[in-house]
Order: C-alpha cells, then sequence, then structure tokens
C-alpha cells in the first residue's frame, strides 16, 4: 500500500464513525511496531513525528521522515505520517522542503498550494487552528452539523 493521505483517513473515519488512531514515533523500532500492530488490527493510523523526536535524532527531521514514510509506504495498512505540534519555523521549511511527495492534509499534490494557503491564511506552512469538518477532537468525530 501507498501512504495515506491525513485527509483519506479522516474522511474514512468520518464515514465509518469512528476515529483515526495516531501514535508518536520517537525511534525506527516505534514505526515498525505502529505498523505492524495497526497492521494487525485492521485500522488505519497517523504515524506522528514532534519536535521531541527531531531533537532525539540530533535535530535531523529528514532521516526519521523518511524511514516512517518507507515503513508507511511497505505496510498493508493505511498509514499517514503527520508533524506533531511542530512551532519551529525552520523545521517547518525543512518538512515541505523534504516531506514525501503525497497529498497534503487537503488534498492537494504539495503543501503551499493556493487552496492550502485560503485555508491557511498568509502562512501557507500552517494549518489553520479552527476545527474542520471530519476533525476528529477529544475522541469523537466531527462532520458537518451533527
Amino acid at each position: 500500500m501507498s501512504l495515506a493521505s491525513t485527509s483519506d483517513l479522516v474522511a474514512a473515519a468520518v464515514q465509518n464513525r469512528c476515529a483515526v488512531l495516531a501514535f508518536n514515533v520517537i525511534t525506527l523500532e516505534h514505526a515498525e511496531g505502529i505498523a505492524l500492530g495497526v497492521e494487525r488490527a485492521g485500522a488505519a493510523a497517523l504515524i506522528q513525528i514532534s519536535e521531541n523526536t527531531v531533537r532525539f535524532h540530533g535535530g535531523a527531521l529528514a532521516p526519521i521522515t523518511a524511514a516512517c514514510a518507507q515503513i508507511a509506504s511497505a505496510s498493508a495498512a493505511p498509514l499517514a505520517l503527520h508533524l506533531d505540534h511542530i512551532q519551529d519555523s525552520a523545521l517547518l521549511d525543512e518538512a515541505v522542503a523534504t516531506a514525501p511527495r503525497t497529498r497534503c492534509h487537503l488534498g492537494d499534490d504539495r503543501c503551499g498550494t493556493s487552496r492550502c494557503r485560503r485555508e491557511r491564511g498568509s502562512d501557507s506552512r500552517f494549518r489553520s487552528a479552527r476545527p474542520r469538518r471530519g476533525v476528529v477532537r477529544r475522541g469523537r468525530a466531527r462532520s458537518g452539523g451533527r
């Protein structure tokens, strides 16, 4: 299976009235364990990479991201990568420059497109803080006017 997009996982979760699982990765072994567990459970999940993970790897985002992308791509389960609570603008720039070539959370071919800029505001690196349709908050999937 190929690397999934977050928007596809959320859309499927909303349709199936369930949540999207999300797991933080620190080492490669975590990513391998997440992929195996999600496969066995017959579920889908986000593999999350945080600033703490990047610090653990000496400040290098690209190697852990590339490894997680390879694991997700080789997995039989739908897995997407997610940068979890990234605040450092230099790290965001590196993430956009080195991101695996999948669709962004809005379904476009590359983050930074005009649709992303409209949705996120003037700085295309940041997601809007307002909840959108299908966003999972506190264990419940929200969809439209429900």
